[in-house]
């Protein structure tokens, strides 16, 4: 067998990282537990339903806060939060709206999906931001 290269053990190492945060998330996530099935269809749609509002709640919270930080911007500079939490409030409010006769399933899920990896990555943006410039506190928050 031929010995390891240094990619071959960072890729290892990636994978060993990646094989971590998966099962912390498994463990650890609140989306994992309010929406994993029950077993009963109405107790499965109660979680989802509160775990829409939870996030509505978030969404818009911090959707205020972008618009105000935006508000007090100079020039046409934005805080890409009236972006993202616009997007994960609007998928919260589809949740709670539309009539599925399940747990939403295929384009639906999807489109909840991307609409919180949208706010992750814009967190994510965010943080390289204030690293980059060096605003510390900033960066914290991100």
């Amino acid at each position: 067998e031929a010995p390891a290269t240094p990619q071959s053990e960072l890729q290892q190492q990636v994978q060993l990282a990646m094989d971590q945060a998966v099962e912390l998330w498994t463990r650890y996530s609140l989306a994992k537990r309010w929406l994993a099935s029950t077993g009963s269809l109405t107790e499965d749609k109660k979680r989802m339903r509160l775990f829409a509002q939870i996030i509505l709640g978030i969404s818009v919270f911090f959707w205020l806060w972008a618009v105000y930080n935006t508000s007090k911007m100079k020039g046409s500079k934005k805080d890409l939060g009236i972006f993202s939490f616009f997007g994960s409030a609007c998928t919260s409010i589809m949740i709670l709206t539309k009539c599925w006769s399940d747990k939403p399933t295929g384009i639906g899920a999807v489109v909840v999906f991307i609409s919180h990896i949208v706010v992750v990555g814009n967190y994510a943006l965010g943080y390289k931001f204030a690293k980059h410039f060096g605003y510390r506190f900033f960066g914290n928050y991100c």
